[in-house]
């Protein structure tokens, strides 16, 4: 019926206002095939309607084709340059393609516009943060912590995304306020449909199985999908049954095919709308719904919003809390939450006995390069750190610096993330004579094998804060490099703390920046300790709950098992909640 009232709009001679208004309903409700179409069309019909660039080069950006998106806006933006949203969707198309300076610019000339533009606030930080520019990025930041710290009662939150929010603040209490700001914007958002508010325990066999559904955009080249690899297919079969359910692109990756293979069933939910999804969702009878998007980028919250199974848990994808009332539980560890920091959580904390990140073991690793090989000097202490530059803060920065001019003949080495913050990374060690020739790096090489070698060739990773190394900071310790890690009170600044715990390295955490640089230091001027450090990882890795797999997945199931019991159990008493 719905696809029959769409087909005669498009046939009549409808007004580009009243199309415009139909093609963002479809979008809200995640039908972007029928969204693209309506914006196409108006394209086609009014080719100056400037509003229909935007809103067609978004719908194309959502489904990963970000060339076309890009196209769009230029084209839109070209026909408009006053129109603010098409200005801030090209600065998003550049920022997707890691085109950063022109990011900034388009940003920029959005908020020059309309001042009041909080998108192109909130996505202009998250590029000062990608491009290390630190002073523009502190001085945003300062304004967001004095709003909060004066419980200003103004919509502050709508200028930082969630996952930004984790970037720039260890205050667990600020990363709540505004994930709760979003989820209830969600949850406003979300459409009316045919799943009801709270399914009950579906219909089952006695001893049937405990159907798990893992709901991802990252099933693919993606650092989620290197940490999980081996999850999917440990399962025990005999109590679970894995449905996988990807809310993002199809790389054709080896992850990809090979998490596909290792599901009971692999269906993709791209091209359907919100509805759809979780009436899928619903109808292939979940017991337990595992969301691992949360806020990040290829999430789509507005699906487990509408309750499509009856336990709902957040998990690994994102570490944060959701603020999200459709979130019953977040699996976490005793290090990344201790007990006493609960009430910054909307969830329900339930810990794993070890490490809540699952640490991907068995990767291959190539032999090692020489350093004259990957371009560093052949002597010398070798200090790295392979985070997004996005994690990398000015503080932590002068924190390296001061380290380095501590330790004669030492230097840093970096993941050459994009242009940008190479750029301004390099003034920094310019107005430096101290520094200058001893920052280097890395840019990406042909396979994973070859980056985990790249670790070698380093004596100590350093980590970043208030967001420390997650995937990559496992890579570096399966490696056998030691990781220094300062730990916060948020959970995405006590991970590295879990990993070296759990790696049997705690000696290598500390929680405030003049230990962690005297620890630097001490380490660099005395190399055989990190060595040593470096060998009694190597020995234990293979036998370490880091990366024993099938230990932690049996733990991941009995925490499963322990939850729904619960609930059923509840259900069968009282009702469904």
């Amino acid at each position: 019926m719905l696809k029959t009232i769409v087909t005669g709009l498009l046939r009549k001679r409808t007004s580009p206002e009243a199309l415009n208004e139909l093609g963002i309903v479809k979008w809200r409700e995640g039908d972007l095939s029928q969204a693209t179409r309506i914006f196409r069309e108006m394209i086609r019909r009014y080719p100056r309607f400037a509003p229909a660039y935007g809103n067609l080069g978004a719908v194309l950006f959502v489904q990963n084709r970000f060339d076309e998106a890009l196209a769009v806006f230029e084209e839109g933006v070209a026909l408009d340059p006053e129109h603010v949203s098409l200005q801030t969707n090209l600065a998003m198309a550049y920022h997707r393609g890691r085109r950063i300076d022109k990011a900034i610019a388009h940003y920029r000339q959005a908020l020059e516009r309309d001042p009041a533009a909080t998108a192109a606030r909130s996505h202009l930080l998250r590029a000062y943060l990608d491009g290390c520019h630190w002073r523009s990025a502190e001085a945003m930041i300062t304004r967001l912590t004095e709003r909060f710290a004066q419980r200003d009662g103004g919509n502050w939150q709508a200028d930082v995304s969630p996952f930004v929010a984790l970037q720039i603040s260890s205050s667990a209490a600020f990363q709540l306020a505004v994930a709760s700001y979003h989820a209830r914007h969600i949850a406003r958002a979300v459409p009316a449909g045919p799943v009801p508010a709270r399914p009950t325990v579906r219909r089952r066999e006695k001893n049937a199985r405990i159907r798990l559904g893992y709901l991802s955009g990252d099933f693919r080249e993606h650092a989620v999908a290197h940490q999980t690899l081996p999850l999917y297919g440990l399962h025990d079969r005999e109590r679970f049954e894995v449905f996988c359910y990807s809310i993002g692109p199809d790389d054709g990756s080896v992850y990809r095919r090979r998490i596909a293979a290792d599901a009971d069933e692999f269906v993709d939910l791209t091209a359907l709308s919100h509805v759809d999804a979780a009436s899928k969702i619903r109808h292939d009878g979940i017991d337990i719904l595992i969301d691992m998007a949360g806020h990040s980028g290829n999430s789509r919250p507005e699906i487990p919003a509408l309750r499509p199974a009856p336990v709902q848990i957040s998990y690994l994808g994102y570490p944060g809390t959701s603020g999200a009332s459709w979130i019953d539980v977040m699996v976490a560890d005793n290090a990344v939450i201790p007990a006493a920091l609960h009430e910054h959580y909307s969830e329900r904390i339930v810990y794993l006995p070890d490490c809540y990140l699952m640490a991907h073991a068995g990767q291959p690793v190539a032999e090692r390069p020489s350093r004259r090989e990957l371009g560093l000097p052949e002597t010398g202490f070798v200090y790295c750190c392979f985070n997004q530059s996005s994690k990398i803060t000015r503080e932590m920065f002068e924190a390296w610096l001061e380290i380095l001019q501590q330790v004669p003949g030492s230097v840093l080495w970096l993941y050459h993330d994009n242009d940008e913050a190479r750029r301004c990374i390099e003034a920094e060690v310019a107005a430096r004579d101290f520094a200058v020739g001893r920052v280097f790096f890395a840019g990406r090489v042909a396979s994973k094998a070859e980056h985990l070698a790249r670790y070698r060739a380093a004596d100590l990773f350093l980590d970043t804060f208030p967001y420390t190394a997650h995937a990559t900071g496992c890579d570096a310790l399966w490696a056998g490099l030691p990781v220094l890690s300062m730990a916060g009170e948020s959970f995405a600044s006590r991970v590295g703390m879990s990993l070296l715990i759990n790696a049997g390295l705690p000696e290598l955490v500390v929680t405030d920046r003049d230990a962690y640089v005297r620890t630097a230091i001490e380490l660099g001027r005395h190399p055989h300790r990190v060595h040593d450090c470096a060998e009694r990882l190597r020995r234990r890795r293979e036998n370490c709950a880091l990366f024993d797999a099938p230990r932690y997945v049996q733990n991941l199931e009995a925490l499963f098992s322990r939850l729904f019991a619960g609930y059923a159990s509840r259900c069968n008493r009282d009702g469904p909640a």
